[in-house]
């Protein structure tokens, strides 16, 4: 009886080793479907697995099952999936992306902090890319805002220039400006920044029109404008100058500058770029005030991003930005010897730093980031409004302020819980924001000093029953804390 157990279960074991389904390496070489050129830096997942192709175009996964729904994407072109059924060791198939024009199926990350297609995004998402910035010849950021739909871009002083975006009829405060999903647009930078932000430095602006404040803070009413700066894709280099004249004869001149790298592995990349952006005055005839400020613009910055696996990546990003405007009357003349002026001198420097963790089959996420930005004005409004005697008044105009701000948090998010069986994604996360103006303008007997701080702890949970339907659930807790010191002194007017 011993015998016969043993060779039972010596066959049984033989018979399911036969059986057992060899695994597969799949290669994958992606190619534009017009020109047939392979494409670096394309994505191909399968499961949750993926790699990113290198210079031939080619991928190779590896212990791929017999049948594998293969995604692939590449910013500029359209998603494609296939369905494959594997029968050889190793199986070479070609894809052939479609380029195209306005991207449909964009991966954004502002509705739910989370990358995630448009399709599946629980509000609608409106994306502006490089081709947008491109068509436009966008020299700056507001530029680039003004093509995108249910947005309005207003210019609100004609002395100095400022310009402020209104979301569902609501004022520009009301607006929540992120830079890479990071609340560093304090509310000093928000009333030139629009324009002081060079295109250059932008891979795509998202924007979600209705109130985000579980994600984002009370400062998300209106809506929420992301900017995403750009990564490193391909080693490359370009230099370009655009002209154009105001009436024909004023020119609005811009040279930008820009450059990356990438290694081999594609696991490391550096963007650099420098713009550079000048504009000189434009007067309507029978009127001193001039109509367009005198501006000048210089900045710069890189991006360092590094892949040290499928599950880490650490990326670094720093700017500076140095402008220069004038509005009102006599450019010959100081502003304190005007009739009018509003003179503004600004100094930006600022950085980030984000590490992200992705575990269980990257089914579960964890970041941790920290951004920081130093702003100081200098800045004049006044002058002497025609009348001599009010000359020396007009010389305690000038003013001084110093701004920095910073951001710091970790977040978390998962798809591994799936109440009822329902398709879910759990964000929820910590941030702490911290912000310290002084404000100097002696002539108007004006003096702040004030810090807040903003501890937010916040959560959403995104449920996908059934294809398209997805619903949002999401509360965030704040506190705050305001001090400072507040000088004001009616008598000096």
């Amino acid at each position: 009886m011993k015998i016969l157990i043993i060779l039972f279960t010596v066959i049984t074991t033989l018979r399911l080793t036969a059986h057992a389904p060899a695994p597969h390496d799949l290669r994958v070489v992606v190619r534009d479907a017009e020109t047939h050129d392979p494409i670096r830096g394309a994505t191909v997942r399968v499961g949750t697995r993926g790699a990113v192709t290198d210079r031939s175009g080619a991928v190779v996964l590896h212990g791929m099952p017999d049948t594998s729904v293969v995604i692939t994407r590449m910013i500029g072109y359209g998603e494609r999936r296939d369905t494959l059924v594997l029968t050889a060791v190793l199986t070479s198939v070609n894809v052939d992306l479609v380029s195209r024009a306005v991207t449909t199926q964009d991966v954004t990350v502002t509705a739910s902090r989370h990358e995630q297609s448009r399709e599946e995004s629980p509000v609608i998402v409106t994306v502006s890319d490089q081709q947008v910035f491109r068509a436009a010849q966008a020299v700056s950021l507001s530029e680039g805002l003004s093509y995108q739909p249910g947005l309005r871009l207003e210019n609100n002083c004609q002395n100095c220039g400022f310009t402020q975006v209104r979301l569902n009829g609501m004022q520009g405060p009301y607006t929540q400006i992120l830079v890479d999903s990071r609340p560093v647009f304090s509310a000093l930078n928000g009333v030139y920044g629009l324009e002081q932000i060079p295109a250059s430095m932008v891979d795509r602006i998202e924007v979600i029109r209705g109130a985000g404040s579980a994600m984002y803070g009370a400062g998300a009413i209106a809506g929420t404008v992301n900017i995403s700066t750009r990564d490193p894709l391909t080693t490359s280099a370009s230099v370009s100058s655009t002209t154009s004249w105001i009436n024909a004869r004023t020119p609005d001149a811009t040279i930008n500058a820009r450059g990356t790298w990438v290694s081999d592995d594609l696991n490391t990349g550096l963007t650099l770029f420098w713009p550079h952006s000048h504009t000189r005055t434009f007067r309507c005839e029978r009127r001193w005030i001039q109509q367009v400020p005198k501006l000048w613009n210089a900045s710069g910055g890189g991006r360092f991003v590094y892949q040290a696996s499928e599950q880490d990546r650490f990326s670094a990003e720093g700017h500076w930005i140095r402008e220069f405007r004038r509005g009102g009357d006599h450019f010959d003349l100081v502003p304190h010897e005007a009739d009018i002026a509003e003179q503004l001198d600004h100094a930006i420097g600022g950085g980030a730093v984000s590490y992200e963790h992705a575990f269980s089959g990257d089914r579960q996420r964890i970041a941790g980031y920290a951004s920081m930005q130093s702003t100081i004005r200098y800045s004049y409004y006044g002058g002497t409004g025609g009348d001599p005697a009010a000359a020396e008044r007009a010389k305690l105009y000038y003013g001084t302020t110093n701004d920095i701000i910073g951001v710091g948090g970790v977040q978390f998010t998962s798809q591994e819980w799936q109440p009822f069986g329902i398709q879910s994604v759990l964000s929820t996360g910590l941030e702490i924001a911290g912000n310290h103006v002084v404000d100097e303008m002696p002539g108007y007997g004006r003096s702040i000093d004030q810090q807040t701080l903003s501890t937010g702890l916040y959560a959403q949970l995104q449920l996908s029953p059934a294809s398209p339907l997805s619903i949002a659930l999401g509360a965030r807790f704040d506190a705050l804390d305001i001090s400072g010191t507040y000088q004001f002194d009616p008598s000096s007017f």
